[in-house]
This record gives structure tokens, C-alpha cells and sequence, in this order.
């Protein structure tokens, strides 16, 4: 981040979001923590991210 070069997007799965109790997120993370948390003490307001079909997490 601090060199402006792209980063990878964060990978998130869809979350099933029931009714009852109301759930507020539509997404979780599941790999790229650490990107997420650095984004947000860069004080970006947003990050790329890729939804995939389960975490695949190395």
C-alpha cells in the first residue's frame, strides 16, 4: 500500500442472511484479512474483493 501498487482483492463468501434475527452482512471474509484491516487504517473507503463459492484458504 505504501508503494501504490495493486493488491490482491479480498476473498469473501456470500453469507445466508435470515430474516430473524436481522443479519447486517451480506458478505465474510475468508482470506485477506490483513488487507482488510491495512485498507482501513490507510484510510481507504473501499477494497476490491472476489466472491468465491467456499474459502479457500492456503
Amino acid at each position: 500500500m505504501i508503494s501504490r501498487q495493486a493488491i490482491d482483492p479480498v476473498q469473501v463468501i456470500k453469507v445466508l442472511r435470515p430474516e430473524f434475527p436481522p443479519y447486517p452482512y451480506e458478505y465474510r471474509i475468508c482470506n485477506g484479512y490483513h488487507r482488510y484491516f491495512a485498507s482501513i487504517v490507510a484510510g481507504f473507503d473501499c477494497l476490491s474483493c472476489k466472491v468465491v463459492e467456499f474459502c479457500d484458504v492456503e
